[in-house]
């Protein structure tokens, strides 16, 4: 709220707390109305005056525009005074890449009858040209919309490894901030989660944040190590995947076990690989890397024949 909406969040009194009101939420959600749920959380907050009021939050996340949001704002903003009886300020961050649609108002107007209601919009495309703000700011959502802003550029473009590289460097922004290591957990998921990379850039990736934690030292990070190991396993028991198995032995490689880092490298040969690849994940020397790779395909032979 101090981030996108500071306006009303000055207008709150924090040191009273807040409350995620979900079960009076699903009340309302059960009612159901045509298309999806539009409300995200519901959260019960006090101005500084001592009033209750309820902050209705929504995040859109659909990349098309949607005739009907306007309408499905109000609805569910009259839904929740109808039953609880208490004010509601409804917010909305769209997270959509058409800089002009910016639904603001849901307006009536028959046989003199007339009805409307503005609500608070966020658009995170407003920050396109203020990025440089969003990167020196040491305020979480700030990090938040910078990923959306990189996510949005990355749909529009073609090639893993530009992925690669910019969810790299978008990652050590977030490690530079001087945050609690729960808040660079639930940051870290959100970007692992927001740009995705393909299985065998996965385990690139992962080892990437392993030197990264030794390069800046911050205990916090191992934390961050564990759940990209945790993935890699989960993956490789679950699904039963090549892929996910080889994020599964990054554990044992980036223990420095020896034995683990030419079981991935044998793995990864087997998912054709490229050599120098093998050797930047594993931190094998490629001589040795090809040495091997010939005795395994000698021996290939061999059976084979």
């Amino acid at each position: 709220m101090e981030f996108c909406f500071p306006t009303i969040a000055k207008k709150l009194d924090w040191s009273r707390g807040y409350t995620f009101l979900d079960k009076e939420l699903r009340a309302i959600t059960r009612v159901g109305v045509a298309g999806r749920r539009i409300a995200d959380k519901l959260i019960k907050v006090y101005e500084k005056d001592g009033s209750e009021i309820w902050l209705l939050i929504h995040v859109e996340i659909q990349a098309q525009k949607i005739a009907d949001f306007p309408e499905r704002m109000y609805i569910y903003q009259y839904r929740i005074f109808d039953r609880f009886r208490v004010p509601v300020v409804s917010v909305a961050i769209l997270v959509d890449g058409h800089k002009n649609w910016r639904p603001t108002i849901y307006e009536i107007i028959h046989c003199d009858t007339e009805l409307r209601f503005k609500y608070n919009v966020l658009k995170v495309l407003d920050y396109d040209d203020r990025r440089d703000l969003l990167e020196k700011s040491n305020n979480p959502f700030a990090t938040v919309i910078l990923a959306q802003l990189i996510a949005l550029d990355l749909a529009k473009k073609c090639g893993s490894e530009n992925k690669l590289v910019t969810k790299l460097a978008l990652t050590r922004l977030l490690f530079a901030k001087n945050w609690r290591s729960e808040q660079m957990d639930q940051l870290f998921r959100f970007i692992d989660w927001l740009i995705l990379l393909p299985a065998p850039l996965v385990i690139e990736y992962d080892a990437a944040i392993h030197e990264l934690s030794e390069e800046m030292n911050m205990a916090y990070i191992t934390s961050i190590e564990r759940l990209a190991m945790k993935r890699g396993r989960e993956r490789g028991m679950l699904e039963g995947r090549q892929e996910g198995k080889l994020a599964g032995m990054l554990e044992g490689m980036l223990e420095g076990k020896l034995e683990a880092k030419w079981e991935t490298a044998r793995a990864m040969l087997n998912e054709g690989m490229d050599e120098a690849l093998i050797a930047k994940v594993t931190q094998l020397n490629l001589d040795e890397i090809r040495s091997e790779i010939n005795k395994w395909t000698g021996s290939r032979k061999v059976t084979q024949h």
